[in-house]
């Protein structure tokens, strides 16, 4: 049996719902895999799915100090030159700054821990989730322990902060970007000969069996624009309130419903009033998920107007974007980043220009005064999902890099 140690920080977590389901699905394979998480979820926010996942995972915060003190001495004393190489690598090949360099010897200390328990529970091969801390928890993990490692590649932890990023991939056995985008970004960093043989575009995936569609919007009351997503610049949502004024103006019947949280909720709440739409748009805050489901199965349309923000983040391909088209809901974003590799303009969904409400506005108008269209995207949406953007799907293409490492290894 192939084992895998599967590395997050936080795990599960209700933001990236795609990461506990993809370990689901490849335990559905076959595969042992042994999941480690920095820091414990909120119980609070787990469906009852996600739940049955905390007790079968290691986590490594709070820390039991006399253990961690034992985990360094023994690969201090038994393993010197890969405890120091590890260390050094933070430090010498860390370009990013002071701050990240600190930030980076602080994983160190704590990921040792990660280290002995991939060697208690057997691993043969590391993966992280992300690319950026639990990445570099990875990076010293396999070092310490000789193990290879690999990380999926999404959008905040390569476009923000990419802290080790040449080096992590580099050294990684494999890398996952999510998106052509993304590896074509990943390839830009570094024109390694071998690096274009390790990048393998892997899209996260649905469980595609628990998106049902009703078959019909919903018709009473004022058709239901819905956005779901973290509160923060990258998602658009401030385009979105301006292009509910338009429609406001143009005497549009609808309502307005922002599903999330995030640091700019005071910023949107203010657009709101400035923009003159309290009446019809909503911030509902984070929801449980069997809600924003509902949302998605009622909603006239799902928008989410992504923007490149100002500190450069930007989506990879958004989660909730599939979850909506899985619902046959005619879906409209923007053509940046990966995007567009779900998205097709005018074929299973509508993209606007990045940043342009008024046009935002003519598209949510478009579509619901135009029903035969938004039917027809919204099948061909569904479609798209169930045949690229499947876990099932996704976990096999992980499945077998995991198993091509794990037999060379074995060799």
């Amino acid at each position: 049996m192939t084992r895998i140690a599967y590395i997050s920080q936080r795990f599960p977590s209700l933001t990236t719902t795609f990461v506990y389901r993809e370990v689901l699905a490849l335990r559905r394979l076959g595969l042992h895999i042994r999941s480690i998480s920095t820091w414990r979820p909120n119980p609070k926010t787990l469906s009852a799915e996600a739940q049955g996942l905390v007790d079968e995972t290691f986590y490594i915060f709070p820390l039991n100090y006399w253990q961690l003190l034992g985990h360094h001495a023994r690969y201090l004393f038994t393993r010197p030159a890969r405890y120091w190489g590890a260390l050094a690598q933070l430090i010498l090949f860390n370009r990013e700054g002071l701050a990240n360099r600190v930030r980076s010897l602080g994983h160190f200390v704590y990921a040792v821990c990660a280290a002995a328990e991939v060697e208690r529970s057997g691993a043969q091969h590391i993966h992280a989730d992300f690319a950026l801390n639990a990445a570099t928890v990875a990076l010293v993990a396999a070092r310490l322990t000789g193990r290879t490692f690999s990380f999926a590649a999404h959008a905040n932890d390569i476009f923000v902060n990419p802290v080790l990023l040449r080096e992590k991939v580099r050294q990684a056995a494999f890398v996952t970007p999510i998106s052509e985008f993304n590896r074509r970004y990943l390839l830009s960093l570094d024109r390694e000969t071998s690096a274009a043989e390790r990048l393998h575009v892997i899209h996260c995936g649905l469980a595609f069996s628990q998106f049902s569609p009703n078959g019909q919007i919903a018709n009473t009351g004022r058709p239901l624009i819905l956005g779901v997503g973290r509160l923060v610049e990258k998602k658009g949502f401030h385009i979105l309130i301006e292009a509910c004024r338009w429609l406001k103006e143009q005497g549009v019947s609808f309502e307005c419903q922002i599903v999330g949280g995030g640091p700019q909720e005071a910023r949107l709440r203010e657009l709101i009033q400035h923009h003159g739409v309290a009446e019809c748009v909503q911030l509902t805050g984070p929801q449980p998920q069997e809600r924003v489901r509902a949302l998605m199965q009622h909603a006239a349309v799902f928008a989410l107007p992504c923007v490149v923000a100002q500190d450069h983040d930007q989506d990879g391909i958004p989660v909730a974007l599939m979850e909506a088209m899985a619902f046959e809901r005619p879906v409209i974003s923007t053509p940046i980043s990966g995007i567009p590799e779900l998205v097709q303009d005018q074929v299973n969904g509508l993209l606007v220009a990045s940043g342009q409400a008024r046009e935002l506005a003519g598209a949510i108008q478009r579509l619901l005064e135009d029903a035969p269209l938004a039917r027809r995207l919204g099948q061909a949406g569904r479609q798209t999902v169930a045949k690229e953007f499947n876990v099932e799907r996704s976990a096999q293409q992980l499945a077998e890099l995991f198993q091509q490492v794990t037999a060379h290894s074995r060799e």
